[in-house]
């Protein structure tokens, strides 16, 4: 499991670097050089996409994806430890009913190109049930370190490390 979440950290951190220096590139060649670079909001948009879901799943082991905690941060015990495990079970339908319409939808896709990159939107498309798949994975993983007492639900999710 480690060696997962390891390629998926790197690849979304590999993204996040060349959308960010293609940005900075493309910046500059607009206002110093006066000459846009055609493809890059394209790229960019495309490649921050896939890297949203490749990251999404990290944020899905570790509990620290965007939640309203209203009723769990009031919750102890066995009572949070339900809760908890009733909205990942949740995530995991969710995710599901994602990758099952998400496959298709991207087969869909594939002949289209998109105006600039000329690549198959399929390819784009891909992303959501790629990353909804390891969202319902980890999830699923996430069950289980809560069901064996393996991670506390009362630390901070920043500071929880991955057992595999």
């Amino acid at each position: 499991m480690k060696t997962l979440i390891n390629i998926l950290k790197n690849i979304a951190a590999a993204i996040l670097l060349v959308g960010v220096l293609i940005t900075f590139v493309a910046v500059i060649a607009r206002r110093v050089f006066n000459n846009s670079i055609v493809w890059s909001e394209e790229f960019i948009r495309y490649s921050f996409i896939w890297m949203f879901f490749l990251a999404m799943p990290i944020c899905t082991l570790k509990g620290s994806h965007l939640t309203l905690d209203l009723i769990p941060s009031r919750l102890h015990g066995n009572a949070k430890k339900i809760l908890t495990i009733v909205i990942e079970v949740i995530c995991i339908i969710f995710d599901i009913v994602l990758v099952r319409l998400g496959f298709p939808f991207a087969l869909g896709n594939v002949k289209q190109t998109s105006a600039a990159l000329h690549i198959p939107y399929g390819y784009v498309n891909l992303a959501i049930p790629v990353g909804a798949l390891f969202m319902a994975i980890f999830s699923a993983y996430r069950i289980y370190q809560i069901a064996t007492n393996k991670i506390s639900l009362d630390a901070d999710p920043e500071e929880l490390e991955v057992e595999a």
